[in-house]
């Protein structure tokens, strides 16, 4: 069961990150409405989180699985003081522990154009651009792909 809390932190985040990248994009960002989605998602997805020491809501995804091989990115969210490798590697820790995340699995997420920093990390990670409109770019990756660019990734920040 989502509890009312835990909405108000993925809300909170969302307003402070979202808001203005689906307003360029030419979308309306109604807290009420965003709210009443992130309940629905939550109820058929799987929330990997992560919070700090303190209980603060560092970073979020919501994850759909499609198929047995096939996951959708509902939501991919980090709250900007904290886009670190710590919050990374949670979040893909608990990614690579859910049922049916296997080698064959493949990861696919959706991002505004307006969103360059999360359209850079999709493409960092490794993301190969499927199909794109004015809006948005659609994405995917391979899980073998994503595990060997975290790896490095990984590796790379924590040295």
């Amino acid at each position: 069961m989502t509890t009312p809390a835990l909405l108000d932190d993925l809300l909170a985040l969302d307003v402070l990150t979202l808001r203005q990248h689906t307003e360029a994009a030419g979308d309306s960002f109604d807290p009420a409405a965003h709210r009443q989605q992130l309940a629905a998602s939550l109820a058929d997805s799987q929330l990997l989180l992560v919070r700090g020491s303190d209980g603060s809501l560092h970073g979020y995804a919501l994850l759909r699985r499609q198929s047995a091989t096939h996951w959708f990115v509902g939501m991919l969210n980090v709250h900007p003081a904290h886009r670190h490798r710590r919050v990374l590697h949670a979040l893909f820790q608990q990614l690579a522990a859910l049922p049916g995340w296997a080698a064959d699995s493949v990861l696919q997420s959706h991002v505004y154009r307006t969103n360059q920093a999360s359209l850079q990390f999709h493409k960092k990670l490794g993301f190969i651009p499927e199909q794109q409109n004015d809006k948005a770019v659609a994405l995917s990756i391979r899980y073998d792909t994503l595990n060997a660019r975290l790896q490095r990734l990984l590796t790379k920040e924590h040295a």
